[in-house]
């Protein structure tokens, strides 16, 4: 197949030699922040918030969005809504609660008043001091956000009216979604408690991480030597090569718009109905019964791959849905060219018994908590690459992706084409208008 990638002076191509490197200079420069800013956090659809996080009239949460901060509320007629957490009088903070239960937003600075639909309720000493007719253009109510959207109840903003809608954004990526979000009958729900922490990272290398399947070996060598500990019958399987022992074997799937897919069989237990014996004599019979229900409802295939199968899905471009020991909704939010923010929820089925949402969270704790055995690590050696940049990518300019074809649209989990979809979505969108190049003629 053809493969064609934009021209961009921070990717350097060689399609006969198999050669695909990127810029670090793309990981260092607060004027690609700049660029990023206008070119893709402002253009593409971002992910906000869960709509079990807004179940009753008046709830609202607030988020960080492309480098704003956006308030998601459902006001009292049960609408959801997106609005710039600012007053439109003189800027202050209309929120500076996380999240809540209000009827109104109410500015502590000068005393506006807002009802939930976002509309100018109380403006003091109106009749005393404003002129006529204030406000009858609406110039005076909350700022909304361009556009709000939802797909399976997670709930997106974008801050660009031309983008295409958000069903044509995420395409074919909806089928993986729906495999995440269909493990319970009646739906699924984020868990209270969220896990925030920050990166000395640019926010692009938090997200390689996330679709990287070639780090895990090495990296958590440690949490694969636990799990040989507590599963007898675990035993690394060999690579597509078949000359190196791995913890796990998969594939990587281009989605289309710069999302990535990777799918994974694991040996271990899931909620999502595979049963371990290392999950405990008393979980088996509802892990179990989950299997028998998502066969009926599901069919026997598709529940099968869902109990089965982990899957790292990347919606372009910092939402993160890991599906593996748990479901995490995982986002990570740009602060400067080295420093991120990252955001984790762990979701679970609504209703399941409270055995299997215990099981749940200690899956979640136990690799991708703070304190479990993937995040550390992460961290770490994210940091100490991005520090690495910052000293010496002037004489060691490039970072290596070139394990694996370039002409393909499927890869073996091992190899990066993954990366290089993130890597050609993100230069396409900074070029300005997608156009794309053959990768001869963008080589350096």
């Amino acid at each position: 197949m053809t493969i064609s990638i934009p021209r961009s002076p921070y990717l350097q191509v060689d399609e006969e030699q198999g050669i695909f490197r990127v810029a670090r200079r793309a990981l260092i420069d607060p004027d690609v922040l700049k660029d990023e800013q206008e070119a893709i956090f402002k253009k593409c659809w971002l992910y906000v918030a869960h709509e079990s996080e807004l179940k009753e009239p008046g709830q609202f949460v607030v988020r960080f969005a492309g480098g704003r901060e956006v308030i998601l509320n459902r006001d009292h007629k049960g609408k959801v809504n997106a609005f710039l957490n600012i007053c439109p009088h003189r800027g202050a903070r209309l929120c500076t609660e996380r999240a809540g239960t209000t009827n109104s937003f109410l500015c502590y600075y000068h005393g506006w008043s807002f009802t939930g639909d976002g509309k100018l309720r109380v403006l003091p000493d109106r009749e005393q001091s404003f002129p006529p007719g204030f406000n009858d253009d609406g110039s005076a109510d909350m700022v909304g956000v361009p556009r709000l959207d939802n797909y399976r109840g997670l709930y997106f903003v974008c801050f660009d009216r031309e983008t295409p809608s958000l069903a044509d954004y995420l395409g074919r990526a909806k089928p993986f979604i729906d495999d995440a979000l269909d493990q319970g009958p009646q739906g699924m729900e984020v868990v209270p408690g969220t896990q925030e922490y920050s990166v000395k990272a640019n926010w692009k290398l938090v997200t390689e991480n996330g679709i990287d399947g070639n780090h895990a070996a090495t990296l958590h060598v440690t949490y694969f030597q636990y799990l040989k500990s507590i599963h007898p019958d675990f035993e690394p399987l060999a690579d597509s090569g078949g000359s190196t022992r791995r913890p796990v074997v998969g594939s990587t799937y281009d989605l289309g718009n710069g999302h990535v897919a990777l799918e994974y069989a694991v040996p271990w237990g899931r909620v999502a109905g595979s049963w371990s014996p290392v999950m405990g004599k008393e979980t088996k019979d509802d892990v179990e019964q989950v299997l028998r229900d998502n066969s009926e409802r599901l069919g026997p295939e598709r529940a099968e791959r869902i109990a089965k199968n982990s899957r790292n899905l990347l919606i372009f471009p910092n939402l993160h849905i890991v599906d593996g020991t748990g479901l995490t909704l995982r986002v990570t939010h740009p602060d400067t060219a080295g420093n991120s923010f990252v955001s984790s929820s762990a979701l679970g089925a609504c209703g399941e018994s409270e055995k299997l949402r215990r099981l749940r969270l200690q899956s979640f704790l136990e690799f991708l908590g703070p304190g479990g055995f993937a995040t550390p690590d992460d961290i770490e050696a994210l940091e100490q690459c991005q520090r690495g940049y910052r000293m010496n990518a002037e004489f060691a300019p490039w970072n290596d992706v070139s394990k694996g074809r370039l002409d393909a649209s499927e890869w073996p989990q091992e190899e990066e084409g993954n990366i290089r979809l993130f890597w050609m979505e993100w230069a396409r969108r900074l070029s300005g208008d997608r156009s794309t190049a053959p990768l001869a003629e963008a080589s350096m």
